[in-house]
């Protein structure tokens, strides 16, 4: 069934309570519908000014955002996709420097602007690195814990999501998950 076709029978007035409930967490999870946002007392982002950042879903707190699409990419606060929480940035946006891996902690807008609370993960005592030797396999180790203090982040200093995977209890191995080139790719 296709996802229009599907929110057009959630959304007819004999459907159960209980599907309407469903109803609300998918649009939670697969975009806004007018119902989802009236229904959840959520706001579309109305502000032209971010180019092509766009709120996904403002609270009725607009200091509470939970998603942020960025070119092309969405970005969440960890308490709503942890997934999408984790991310690559460059420190202060300086691509000179290797980027640091983060948990988003929270998304705000002020003046137009938004902008990423993150907890960095912590580097390992150990100066071991397995992955070091493989040049073009983008990951590193990291230790499993994450600061406690926050930095502020902006969207375009962030180079990508991650994948971790806990490598010992207190070493995790971090994968960039760099967007590959829109080139066709021919395999033989």
């Amino acid at each position: 069934m296709r996802i229009g076709a599907l929110r057009r029978w959630f959304s007819r007035p004999d459907v159960a309570s209980g599907l309407k409930k469903c109803y609300t967490v998918f649009n939670r999870f697969y975009g806004n519908s007018a119902a989802y946002m009236q229904a959840m007392n959520v706001e579309a982002d109305d502000d032209d000014d971010a180019d092509d950042d766009e709120v996904i879903a403002t609270l009725s707190n607009k200091d509470d955002i939970a998603r942020v699409r960025h070119e092309g990419v969405v970005y969440s606060r960890s308490r709503t996709h942890h997934g999408n929480s984790q991310i690559l940035f460059y420190p202060n946006g300086d691509r000179r420097h290797p980027p640091l891996p983060a948990l988003i902690d929270k998304i705000s807008r002020s003046e137009g602007e938004i902008t990423l609370t993150v907890r960095c993960y912590r580097e390992r005592h150990s100066q071991i690195d397995p992955f070091e030797r493989f040049q073009h396999f983008d990951a590193k180790l990291y230790s499993s814990q994450v600061a406690n203090s926050t930095l502020e982040v902006k969207l375009p200093w962030i180079k990508c999501h991650f994948a971790a995977y806990e490598w010992t209890k207190k070493d995790t191995a971090i994968l960039s998950l760099s967007r590959v080139s829109n080139m066709n790719m021919i395999v033989h």
